[in-house]
């Protein structure tokens, strides 16, 4: 662990202090700033102008702008890496970048978390803009609206960028004690405990509205005669609470709150787990359904060796209508999974 990260480790939220930390060596170094704009447009670009840190554009309050000689703001830098997508990301931080100029929205992220990300960035998009040239290369994801690129890219990229263009040796120090900061926020280290994570009642509420909303899921999904007669069993682990379906001849399903998924991925609390006894089918699983996440090898864990697809929950809705929009999910992904098996599972008979 550097100086950097063990300083941060206990006093600061690492997000925080890589915002500080980025900041501060691209105000150092005109060409390193200037490499960051090359993420997204390699052969255009533009003079630079300041670097300044958390400034708020109506909804969107980016942890970096970088803005031209003339005063414009043209690149948005969203740092993460744990912390999930705030409501405004990314659509209106893409409205808070100007019309008539090329601006871009970079995500820096760990390399694990690059495609749920990206999915989810994606999604959230929806009606708001028309999007083409979707391109990956080079441990980058890049997406073109009109004048607007958005991107995700990695950490070890922008580092190794960064270090590449590093025109001395101290900001090639700045920049491996940057790196050493990156490395203890990507290991997922345990961040200080804040007064008001402790005194917030809203956690353990929300905690218990999930478990109420995974049984109330699994009722309605065995109203519609999805599942094979029988109770949903509960089964709960350090890490998982939830319980079993009986949906093929000789499958059990597990549907419920996981906290290693949810970890990984950051993209919902909810997970269908899918364990090896589906035989050949098992590995097919990812060309089927997205974001699907693999828990192998974790201590503690319902399962070993268990693929996790998401049940995502739906934002600024009424109860029942999560409950619905849930148990669409779970019977779309049931009946999927039915089609998959074929002669290697029976489907389920009706209750």
């Amino acid at each position: 662990m550097s100086l950097l990260a063990h300083i941060v480790s206990r006093n600061m939220v690492p997000e925080s202090a890589a915002t500080q930390s980025l900041g501060y060596i691209l105000r150092s170094s005109t060409d390193l700033a200037a490499s960051l704009t090359d993420l997204l447009w390699p052969s255009v670009g533009f003079k630079l102008g300041p670097v300044k840190s958390k400034l708020s554009f109506g909804d969107a309050r980016p942890d970096l702008t970088l803005f031209d000689s003339d005063g414009r703001h043209r690149i948005f830098v969203v740092n993460k890496f744990w912390a999930g997508l705030t409501d405004d990301q990314p659509v209106q931080y893409l409205r808070a970048l100007p019309d008539d100029l090329p601006s871009g929205l970079v995500f820096v992220l760990p390399e694990q978390r690059i495609q749920t990300v990206w999915n989810e960035l994606k999604r959230r998009i929806g009606d708001a803009y028309k999007f083409e040239n979707e391109s990956s290369a080079d441990s980058m994801t890049k997406l073109q609206m009109g004048t607007r690129t958005m991107c995700a890219t990695t950490w070890r990229h922008v580092l190794q960028m960064l270090e590449r263009t590093s025109a001395n040796d101290h900001l090639r120090r700045d920049v491996l004690q940057f790196a050493g900061l990156a490395r203890f926020g990507e290991s997922g280290g345990f961040p200080p405990l804040r007064g008001e994570e402790l005194t917030n009642v809203g956690i353990p509420r929300r905690m218990i509205d999930y478990c109420y909303l995974v049984e109330d899921i699994a009722r309605e999904v065995r109203t519609r005669r999805v599942v094979r007669a029988g109770r949903f069993r509960p089964k709960h682990t350090w890490y998982d609470t939830g319980g079993y379906f009986k949906i093929l001849e000789r499958s059990d399903f597990w549907l419920g709150i996981s906290l290693l998924p949810w970890k990984n991925a950051g993209i919902t609390p909810l997970w269908l787990s899918v364990t090896p006894q589906l035989g050949n089918c098992y590995n097919r699983l990812e060309k089927f359904f997205a974001d699907v996440q693999h828990v192998k090898d974790q201590n503690k864990a319902r399962k070993k060796d268990a693929k996790y697809i998401p049940i995502r929950l739906r934002a600024g809705t009424e109860r029942d209508g999560v409950i619905r929009d849930a148990a669409d999910q779970v019977q779309r992904i049931i009946e999927e999974i039915e089609e998959i098996m074929g002669a290697e599972g029976k489907p389920a008979e009706a209750p």
